[in-house]
């Protein structure tokens, strides 16, 4: 009987430090939580034909990317936004700075 009661104890001690251990590190679920893209539209270029374009970061370089139909609330100038999107081969207009892309899912950051 005492070996039941020592093996339940020692199986209650060791799942609440398991999930002591889990809940303890809230930067893991924000990792979790931040799957996508950030990037930052920018008017910059609309002189250039671009209305809005995202800036990302890619291997320490600025990369421009052209979204393919974004909704009106994405457009304002230094917002940003966390997305997942596919490259596109559809140009549109004359703009020729950034790399079409289709999103698939955006969101604000903040």
């Amino acid at each position: 009987m005492r070996t039941f009661i020592f093996c339940v104890c020692s199986l209650l001690l060791i799942s609440a430090s398991c999930e002591e251990a889990v809940s303890a590190d809230p930067s893991k679920e924000e990792q979790l939580e931040e799957v996508g893209t950030r990037a930052i539209v920018t008017t910059d270029y609309s002189d250039e034909g671009c209305a809005v374009l995202l800036e990302i970061e890619e291997e320490g370089q600025k990369v421009l990317l052209m979204p393919i139909e974004l909704e009106e609330k994405f457009k304002i100038h230094g917002t940003e936004v966390l997305i997942e999107y596919t490259l596109s081969r559809i140009m549109q207009g004359e703009c020729l700075k950034g790399r079409p892309i289709v999103i698939q899912s955006i969101k604000l950051v903040g």
